[in-house]
């Protein structure tokens, strides 16, 4: 890009919605802009991979008074992504970080000629201090949803997982782009056993680890099992990867000065 180091950032659904789970809460995505633009200060450059799409969907439902229950999530994405990306235009314009917009699949990210042109993009307009943000293209991801099925499925049996969800989708770029660190963020401090965060993690332990995992939230399609083993498969890759409270500092995440979970070869 232009010689300074990437962050990609996750935020999931659960960190950015409304209460109710219908909606983006802007006060939420407020301070998600506001920690771009404090890294971007600090040196780096960023990328973020967002969830919200579907519960801003929700939202417009609600708002024209049609049935939310009607509509599959595919349709929901379709209708919230336009409003998911008015909350981060509103979120990064007071610190003149204009916003823009890809919606990609894991095909597409590898496709040889489409994927190269679409992370060459990618790569250009973060350069230029563009943030891009990425978010799973419901619409067309048919593999990735008939993958994300069967993983649920999976799921119940205690048997794997699927890649069909943005902590996914947050790894891939993170490594296409070559990303030297990728933050997955929630509403805790890291992966916990027991309460307590587990300060690192090694990619071989992974697999015991899962046990330790609860459901997805309502709102999202990836569990820490999830967050867990695309962490996995990002740090295989060389990258820095930490699970972290999305509502710290994240400059100082990177700093090693707050309580989070590193993964680690």
């Amino acid at each position: 890009m232009n010689g300074r180091e990437t962050v990609a950032i996750k935020h999931g659904a659960s960190v950015s919605e409304e209460y109710n789970r219908i909606g983006i809460n802007q006060a939420k995505t407020n301070n998600h802009g506001r920690q771009h633009y404090n890294l971007r200060r600090a040196g780096f450059d960023t990328i973020e991979i967002a969830s919200g799409a579907v519960v801003e969907g929700k939202e417009k439902m609600r708002r024209l008074r049609l049935r939310i229950e009607d509509f599959t999530e595919e349709e929901l994405a379709i209708a919230g992504t336009a409003g998911q990306i008015r909350h981060w235009e509103m979120a990064c314009e007071p610190y003149g970080i204009a916003i823009g917009q890809v919606l990609a699949t894991h095909e597409e990210i590898d496709d040889t000629a489409e994927g190269t042109h679409i992370i060459n993009n990618i790569k250009s307009a973060t350069g230029k201090g563009m943030l891009v943000v990425l978010n799973e293209n419901n619409a067309a991801a048919i593999k990735e949803l008939v993958e994300y099925e069967q993983g649920q499925e999976a799921r119940k049996r205690g048997e794997g997982d699927s890649e069909a969800d943005n902590d996914w989708l947050a790894a891939h770029t993170a490594i296409s782009v070559g990303a030297a660190s990728l933050l997955l963020l929630t509403n805790k401090h890291g992966f916990e056993v027991d309460d307590e965060v587990v300060p690192e993690i090694k990619v071989a332990d992974i697999p015991d680890m899962l046990q330790y995992c609860g459901d997805p939230s309502e709102s999202g399609t990836g569990g820490m099992d999830s967050k867990l083993l695309a962490a996995g498969k990002a740090a295989e890759a060389g990258i820095n990867v930490i699970l972290g409270n999305a509502f710290v500092d994240c400059r100082a995440l990177l700093a090693g000065d707050l309580v989070c979970s590193r993964v680690v070869q």
